[in-house]
C-alpha cells in the first residue's frame, strides 16, 4: 500500500478509543442485563477469542490538552485497591461465559498505565491470564510516559508477553511541553526506547500531538528529525481539537497557520515501513 493510499485511509474522523462501546452505537435505551449476556454468551460461542482494553485513569499530573477519563493524584496507595476491582471484574464477565476465554489482544491505556508499580501490573494481568487461554499470535501493548517508565516496567511487560510500546512523546519543544503541563526529557524517551530495544519489543511507537498551543508548521521538520534520530517503528500524529480545551474556542488560544476540524487522528508516516497495521509494499 502507497504512503497516499494510507494516509487517505486513516486521515479520517475517528470516536475516542477510550470510549466502549465507541459513540457511533451509542443508544438512549437501556439494555437488559439478561439480554446484554445472552448476547455475550451467543458471540462466545461464535469465536471464544477476545481483545481486552484495560483503562488505567490514574496520572500524577493534569496534561491539558487531556480529554481521557483521568483521576490525578500522586497518591499511590490507590493502586491495589484498582487492580483489585479490575480483577473484580473480570470475574464478573468469566462467570458469564461457558468457557475459558481465549486471549488474542490486550491494551493497556490511560491515564499513565507506567503510574502503577511493575508489580502491581504483574498482579493484574497474571489475574486475567489465571483462567484464560493465550492465542499463539497475541497482541499485546501498552501506553508508557517517558518519565515514569522504568526499565522494571519494560521487564516485567516483556515477561508478561507485550511487545508493542506506545511512548507518549506529544511534542520535543520544552517551552510547549511547559505550557501543556507535561514534564519529561528528550533524554527520557530515547532511553525508554533503549531499553525497550534491548529488552525485544518488537514495535516502538511515538505519539505525536499537532495543533498545540505555540506550535506552528515550521516545528514538524523538528518533529520528524529528532524522532529519526531514534528512529521508532512508527509514529502516530493526533490533530487536537481546539473544543477539547474550550468549547467557545477563543481567539488567539493558537499560534496561526494551524487549522481545525472535528476532532480526528491522522497516522502519518515519515519512513516506509510501518503505519498502523498496514505493511507498505
Amino acid at each position: 500500500m502507497t504512503n497516499s493510499l494510507l494516509l487517505q485511509k486513516y486521515n479520517t474522523p475517528v470516536p475516542r478509543y477510550t470510549s466502549y462501546p465507541t459513540v457511533p452505537y451509542w443508544d438512549e435505551k437501556l439494555v437488559a442485563e439478561k439480554a446484554w449476556i445472552a448476547h455475550f454468551q451467543d458471540a462466545f460461542q461464535v469465536d471464544r477469542g477476545i481483545s481486552l482494553y484495560i483503562h488505567l485513569p490514574y496520572c500524577e499530573k493534569l496534561c491539558t490538552y487531556c480529554g481521557c477519563n483521568k483521576r490525578i493524584t500522586k497518591n499511590h496507595g490507590v493502586e491495589q485497591p484498582y487492580i483489585a476491582s479490575l480483577l473484580k471484574e473480570w470475574d464478573l464477565y468469566l462467570k458469564n461465559l461457558p468457557g475459558r476465554p481465549l486471549i488474542k489482544a490486550l491494551h493497556l491505556g490511560g491515564g499513565t498505565p507506567t503510574f502503577f508499580h511493575p508489580d502491581q501490573l504483574d498482579t493484574l494481568i497474571r489475574g486475567i491470564f489465571k483462567h484464560a487461554d493465550i492465542a499463539s499470535d497475541v497482541d499485546f501493548g501498552f501506553e508508557a510516559h517517558p518519565s515514569s517508565t522504568t526499565r522494571q516496567h519494560l521487564e516485567t511487560l516483556h515477561n508478561l508477553g507485550f511487545r508493542r510500546i506506545s511512548v507518549g512523546v506529544q511534542d520535543f519543544a520544552p517551552e510547549i511541553l511547559e505550557i501543556i503541563n507535561r514534564q519529561q526529557t528528550e533524554e527520557e524517551v530515547q532511553q525508554v526506547t533503549e531499553w525497550a530495544r534491548e529488552l525485544g519489543y518488537t514495535s516502538v511507537n511515538y505519539d505525536l500531538i499537532f495543533g498545540l498551543p505555540l506550535q506552528t508548521p515550521r516545528a514538524h521538520p523538528r518533529h520528524h528529525a529528532q524522532t529519526g534520530t531514534v528512529a521508532p517503528r512508527s509514529h502516530r500524529f493526533l490533530q487536537l481539537c481546539a473544543r477539547t480545551l474550550d468549547q467557545t474556542q477563543p481567539k488567539g488560544l493558537f499560534r496561526s497557520g494551524f487549522t481545525f476540524g472535528p476532532s480526528q487522528t491522522g497516522l502519518v508516516r515519515t519512513r516506509p515501513r510501518f503505519t498502523g497495521r498496514d505493511r507498505l509494499r
